[in-house]
């Protein structure tokens, strides 16, 4: 098949190239569209969107790489609060830098210390939304 290797980008990466391609001012050709998502601030949303489309993307892969009961029984986790607690994950500053890593170890050492990060938080809220009623 002909492009049968060829790599699929996906939707927001596709919709970023779409509205942020070739030359702004390019000899005697404006191009239009590029101009007016520069000025509509699309481009710079897009942007964002597939940074964060990346994030999780890194998520998903830290969490595939473990099973639930490893979640549930090593770091304490509730399996229906997993979903969050890798989203709690992902607002960490050493997130991006942590994601790259191929040493299972170091990723392993980030989620223990984020779990119990995560249930101290979680435990503090609960005693907090007693404490007002």
């Amino acid at each position: 098949m002909p492009n049968a290797d060829a790599v699929v980008l996906p939707q927001s990466e596709r919709l970023l190239h779409d509205a942020d391609h070739g030359p702004m001012f390019g000899g005697l050709s404006v191009n239009v569209n590029k101009l007016l998502n520069a000025i509509s601030g699309r481009t710079k949303m897009l942007k964002k969107r597939v940074a964060r489309d990346r994030k999780y993307l890194e998520s998903q892969q830290m969490r595939n790489s473990y099973a639930d009961s490893v979640f549930v029984k090593d770091l304490n986790i509730p399996k229906n609060r997993i979903e969050e607690f890798m989203l709690y994950c992902e607002y960490d500053s050493e997130f991006n830098s942590i994601a790259k890593e191929k040493n299972s170890f170091i990723i392993w050492d980030f989620l223990t210390r984020k779990s119990i990060a995560f249930l101290k938080e979680d435990k503090e809220l609960k005693i907090a939304k007693q404490d007002n009623k």
